[in-house]
């Protein structure tokens, strides 16, 4: 369950189209739920905030971040909240490639898992 608003200001910061969403989640889910959700010793599920923002540079580039915050709901598995920092580029409105950096920190105990990531989406 969770509950979800978003705000675009079409003339924000510097005269930019600016984005802000923000959620509250209300969940059990280790790992996004891929090591379960709850355990024997904690199965209340607990209210987490996402957010993000973005700005769009020109009409075609927009900078922004991410951040989801993660429960330590595992003993002994450590589970840290998530950010990244993104570009996106706009080529048509069909088509966008986007590059970012995300630190995910540590992950079903394998530490460090942060890096790049690079999509590229188009709809035709």
């Amino acid at each position: 369950v969770y509950l979800s608003a978003a705000k675009i200001w079409l003339n924000g910061p510097l005269n930019r189209t600016a984005l802000l969403n923000a959620n509250l989640r209300y969940s059990k889910a280790n790992q996004l739920g891929l090591l379960g959700y709850g355990t024997a010793a904690n199965d209340d599920a607990q209210l987490l905030l996402e957010l993000a923002g973005a700005v769009f540079i020109n009409r075609r580039v927009a900078v922004g971040m991410e951040y989801r915050q993660k429960p330590d709901n595992i003993n002994g598995v450590k589970e840290d909240d998530w950010q990244d920092l993104f570009i996106a580029y706009f080529p048509s409105k069909s088509v966008s490639l986007t590059l970012a950096y995300l630190q995910l920190g540590e992950i079903a105990g394998l530490k460090d898992q942060d890096g790049y990531y690079f999509s590229l989406q188009a709809a035709f």
